[in-house]
């Protein structure tokens, strides 16, 4: 999620969900056809199941762009925006879920995106290199929703597709799965009901978690509660921090219930909307429908694909944060009431392999599934002395 210093226009609406869902036809992503009379989606990477990469060019150099409709603007990498010799102008503060970073401005670029042709706009230029490390994948440009005016974005996460259209073109046959889809503060909202309560909640497709719940809404469910919690480190532009975690019993999205859904108590944005919003989605939840977007008439739907709502929510079940750094893995943040914490590791340690793999060897795709591996089976690790520890994952909040 990314909020650069410009305004947008703001509006409090919020739509109760009610009991519309018993007279509405089901759907199935995996079965619907084509939204629109033609079919011009393209394939999409979807990156350690969270992220959205789609081929694109800036003034005709190709890069793997990033999906974030919590971004308020396009963003290019300042190394990038140096190599192509863009000239900058302008300065500013951009506002993540991070804290805050330096960021400047360039006029215009040409950006071109399957479906979308040809954009001339104006991108904010901030470094994107702390963010690319801790997402373990190249990100050189991050196209925001100032890309999405007046366009349908389809985005059919279960089958790894997208495409883009003109704002209306969709058949008749979906229309009544689409709901209200305003700008409320800086970004587009959905209605979700949690805790029998309908709110609206920010679309980040931008963020890798599930759900991030904002203060104001975390003190009406009276949260954190006596339920367990740990915190997790988390954050995108503007650095790292942790943010309490927890688990919800249920959250509901149109039609569709999620059970046990991990929850975030954050903070980023919430000061940014003059209007209550009770917080973000993002793509944990988002990855498991066929969303087709309409930005510019203000609605959405979410098709809920069976195969992907089966499986439980990714949890951290050892406690630690990891990333790689050069021949070994380090651990970043221990998480309070895990594991790890529980036998007394640190932050800072390093180890030169995990499960007898070398930490040259081992993504961040990889070490997501060390840090959420199912509890049963012992993580050894291997410290740079060559100590031998273990770990036990279990469920803790």
């Amino acid at each position: 999620m990314l909020y650069s210093s410009r305004s947008l226009s703001r509006r409090n609406l919020l739509y109760g969900l009610g009991a519309a869902c018993a007279a509405r036809p089901a759907f199935s992503a995996s079965t619907t056809k084509p939204f629109t009379t033609r079919d011009t989606s393209a394939p999409i990477e979807l990156y350690d199941d969270t992220r959205v990469f789609v081929p694109a060019t800036i003034n005709g150099t190709l890069v793997r762009a990033l999906l974030d409709t919590g971004a308020e603007m396009t963003v290019v990498d300042a190394k990038l925006a140096s190599n192509l010799g863009f000239k900058l102008q302008g300065s500013g503060s951009a506002i993540g879920t991070g804290g805050s970073s330096s960021v400047r401005f360039v006029n215009e670029v040409t950006i071109e995106v399957a479906g979308l042709g040809a954009i001339s706009q104006p991108v904010a230029v901030i470094d994107l290199s702390a963010v690319s490390q801790a997402l373990g994948h190249p990100l050189t440009l991050l196209l925001g929703k100032d890309l999405l005016k007046n366009r349908v974005l389809d985005l059919d996460l279960p089958n790894r597709r997208l495409a883009f259209h003109a704002s209306g073109e969709r058949q008749m046959a979906a229309e009544g799965m689409f709901r209200s889809f305003p700008e409320v503060g800086p970004l587009r909202a959905i209605p979700v009901t949690i805790g029998g309560k309908d709110v609206q909640f920010h679309l980040d497709t931008g963020s890798g978690a599930a759900l991030t719940i904002y203060p104001a809404f975390a003190r009406e469910l009276s949260l954190p509660d006596e339920r367990p919690s740990s915190a997790i480190l988390t954050g995108g532009v503007g650095g790292l921090h942790p943010e309490v975690i927890l688990s919800l019993r249920t959250v509901t999205i149109g039609c569709t219930a999620l059970s046990d859904v991990p929850a975030m108590l954050g903070n980023a944005g919430a000061a940014q909307t003059e209007h209550p919003v009770a917080g973000a989605i993002g793509m944990a939840i988002i990855a498991r429908f066929r969303m087709i977007a309409d930005f510019g008439g203000d609605q959405i739907a979410f098709l809920p694909d069976l195969p992907a709502l089966a499986p439980p929510f990714w949890r951290n079940t050892i406690g630690l944060s990891l990333q790689r750094s050069g021949d070994v893995v380090r651990s970043l943040y221990v998480m309070p009431n895990s594991p790890a914490e529980a036998a007394g590791w640190l932050e800072g340690e390093e180890y030169r392999a995990i499960n007898g793999v070398a930490a040259t060897n081992l993504d961040m795709s990889d070490l997501r599934r060390i840090m959420g591996h199912r509890p049963g089976i012992t993580i050894t690790f291997e410290t740079k002395m060559g100590n031998i520890l273990t770990l036990q994952p279990s469920r803790f909040y």
